[in-house]
C-alpha cells in the first residue's frame, strides 16, 4: 500500500503501532493503536502542511486508523484494505460521508468477502472494489490492489 502511494509521488509515512516489533507501548485493543494514528497524522501535517492528508489502513489498522481519521477533519480520503469487519465493530464510521475506498478479496479467508460487502452497501461515499480470487493478504493480486488505491484518487494526483 504505501509503495502504491509513494510510486504515485505521494509523501508516505507507515508506522508500526505500539508494541508492534521494535515500537514501544503494549497492545492497546485499538484505543491506543488510534493514538497511534492521531500522532502519526499530526507529524504529516507538520512534515507536509501543503498536502492534503489522507489515511489508508490494512486489516486491523483500518479499524485504528478509520477510528482515527473519523475525528480529524483534515483528512480529505480513508482507505481500508480488507477491513476486518468480522472482529471489530466499525459503527464509529456511521454518518460519514467523506469518501472512503475499500478494498476486499473475494477469497478472504480472515475476513468474509460478505461481511465486508454488506457493511459498505448503500452508503453513496464509498467506492467499493472486490478482488476477484485475492485472499487476505493479496499475495497473488498486488498490483489489482495497488491499482485500486489510487482510482478513486487519480484526478487528484494529476
Amino acid at each position: 500500500m504505501a509503495r502504491a502511494f509513494e510510486d504515485a509521488g505521494c509523501s508516505v509515512l507507515r508506522f508500526n503501532f505500539r508494541g508492534v516489533e521494535q515500537s514501544e507501548g503494549e497492545w492497546d485493543e485499538g484505543r491506543g493503536e488510534a493514538d497511534d494514528a492521531r500522532a502519526a497524522l499530526d507529524w504529516m501535517e507538520e512534515m507536509h502542511p501543503e498536502s492534503r492528508l489522507w489515511l489508508a489502513g490494512f486489516s486491523f489498522g483500518c479499524y485504528a486508523g478509520l477510528q482515527a481519521a473519523r475525528t480529524d477533519d483534515r483528512v480529505a480520503h480513508m482507505f481500508a484494505v480488507a477491513p476486518a469487519v468480522n472482529l471489530w465493530s466499525f459503527s464509529f464510521m456511521v454518518g460519514e460521508n467523506r469518501p472512503v475506498t475499500v478494498i476486499s478479496g473475494t477469497s478472504d479467508e480472515i475476513v468474509p468477502f460478505e461481511r465486508v460487502e454488506g457493511s459498505v452497501k448503500g452508503k453513496s461515499n464509498i467506492h467499493f472494489h472486490p478482488i476477484e480470487g485475492a485472499g487476505h493478504f493479496f499475495p497473488q493480486h498486488m498490483n489489482q490492489m495497488a491499482d485500486f488505491l489510487l482510482t478513486d484518487v487519480r484526478a487528484e494526483l494529476s
